[in-house]
């Protein structure tokens, strides 16, 4: 086992040549499938209301969900990169746009709010441009998810 230590977020990241991956006898299909699985089993969707203080919470209204990984850090990729996971979220709360708000997490607006994308993109642009640090700002675009299908819209 080789061990290569953490930042000090917890990430740990390699480099492997191709080389080495035909040395060890995998194929890069191989990787990638495993480190899908691995992103499935960390995938975390709750809705908006389970991370607010409990003060914050003032009606049972239709809600939009907070889609991340368990340590809520990089998650993006972890629910953008799953498709299945998407098609479930759909099946679940109908047809929705996803915003990604950071690096760290997207959020799920299913149709059922009523909010046009439009306006979605432009909240997205205001807030990446006032609040969200450059370095976790993931993309300008907002994105759909319509018959199982994941879609880039503008």
């Amino acid at each position: 086992m080789v061990i290569l230590g953490e930042d000090e977020t917890g990430e740990i990241a390699l480099t492997v040549s191709q080389d080495c991956i035909r040395a060890v006898g995998v194929t890069l299909d191989e990787i990638k499938t495993a480190a899908l699985s691995n992103i499935k089993d960390t995938t975390d969707i709750e809705p908006i209301e389970q991370m607010l203080p409990i003060d914050m919470v003032s009606t049972p209204a239709p809600s939009f969900l907070v889609a991340t990984n368990k340590r809520k850090h990089f998650g993006a990729a972890a629910v953008l990169l799953q498709p299945e996971t998407l098609a479930e979220q759909e099946r679940k709360i109908g047809s929705f746009n996803i915003i990604p708000s950071s690096v760290h997490e997207v959020l799920l607006i299913p149709d059922a709010l009523g909010i046009p994308a439009e306006e979605l993109k432009a909240m997205l642009i205001d807030v990446n441009r006032t609040i969200v640090e450059e370095k976790d700002i993931l993309d300008d675009h907002i994105y759909r998810v319509e018959n199982g299908e994941l879609k880039m819209i503008d």
